[in-house]
């Protein structure tokens, strides 16, 4: 069979030295292929052969255009940043009102997790008003010099609430389609939740205190017989010195009753002033999480209130012994918090 030459290199002898010179100095300035075939009046296989010819290789970018430059993306991400927006959806109609580029939300979306963005679900926060924004930043000055040495004379305190069928959060599981659902494919509920029980209870540098269980309303007077119980009694176990410690307890109207007060100021240690909506500066929340990891994760919930109370107990006492100095690290992150304060101006940190 006889060899035949392609078209393109039989067409390429018909271009002069001095059009494949200018087609060469055209890519070498990055200009596109279908722009220098316009210019030179070539074909653009034409100047792709050139542009092989001279070792130039250009790129070919499949696909149309993008939609959205740099600054239409610096513009959305600083939309977002600055909360003018908050959803990709309404960041969509803005784009298309005031740029007049309608553009998709999955677009938008895809766009602002190439520039580093993530989109996750809003963190559930106590609600902070001026007023508290005010004092949560008054306080955290006020104690931004205090070392793990200082807070270790706290003793931290607090209620919570623990569930006998856990927590209401979604769970998932996985099993085959067409197969009937068995024990570990659901999440058992029963009327009423099947019962909680109220706990107060207090954490020192040294380990956990003594648990209260709450039966009833709790008010002044049930909360003055836990702090003349449960509170003495974790004082006296640890041997504290009452001269030296601080006792930290919230803005509770039944912790702040004048008979309450009175009881306190009686006694020899002090109480340390607390800002009103601030359970991320203290670290019995942590242990409260804790706790509550431990107790959901029994494969089957407890058959009553009185076995349920008998786990926490033995997982409360568990994070003295056996969580790898955990105490010690909360007592550590209170010079962090107090930072963590001040750089949010007050409003809520990560702890």
């Amino acid at each position: 069979m006889d060899h035949v030459t392609p078209k393109c290199i039989r067409d390429m002898t018909k271009i002069s030295q001095a059009k494949k010179n200018e087609v060469k100095a055209l890519l070498s300035q990055k200009r596109s292929i279908r722009e220098v075939a316009k210019t030179v009046r070539i074909s653009k296989t034409q100047v792709h052969a050139i542009g092989k010819q001279f070792g130039i290789h250009s790129k070919k970018t499949a696909g149309r255009p993008k939609s959205l430059n740099t600054h239409d993306v610096t513009y959305m991400v600083t939309q977002l940043v600055t909360q003018k927006v908050k959803t990709a959806r309404s960041l969509a109609h803005t784009m298309s009102t005031e740029k007049q580029k309608p553009i998709s939300r999955f677009t938008i979306s895809r766009e602002l997790k190439n520039a580093g963005l993530k989109c996750t679900t809003m963190k559930k926060k106590p609600m902070i008003s001026e007023k508290n924004r005010k004092e949560r930043l008054a306080f955290a000055k006020a104690h931004k010099d205090w070392t793990v040495a200082d807070w270790k004379r706290v003793i931290f305190s607090d209620e919570t609430k623990i569930n006998r069928f856990g927590s209401d959060g979604r769970r998932w599981t996985w099993f085959r389609d067409g197969e009937s659902l068995k024990r570990g494919n659901v999440k058992q509920t029963v009327k009423g939740g099947g019962g909680s029980l109220m706990l107060w209870g207090c954490i020192t540098c040294k380990g956990v205190g003594y648990l209260a269980d709450i039966e009833g309303i709790m008010d002044r007077h049930l909360y003055q017989k836990i702090l003349e119980g449960e509170l003495v009694d974790t004082i006296d176990y640890y041997e504290i010195d009452e001269t030296k410690m601080i006792f930290q307890q919230d803005n509770d109207p039944k912790h702040t009753a004048k008979s309450v007060k009175a009881y306190l100021n009686e006694q020899e240690f002090k109480v340390l002033s607390w800002p009103s909506q601030s359970p991320d500066l203290n670290p019995i929340e942590n242990c409260w999480s804790h706790l509550k990891s431990k107790i959901y994760s029994f494969e089957k919930p407890a058959t009553g209130l009185k076995e349920l109370w008998e786990r926490i107990e033995e997982e409360w006492e568990k994070i003295s012994k056996d969580t790898n100095d955990y105490i010690e690290k909360l007592y550590e992150s209170m010079p962090r918090r107090m930072e963590a304060v001040i750089k949010a101006k007050g409003l809520w940190t990560d702890y």
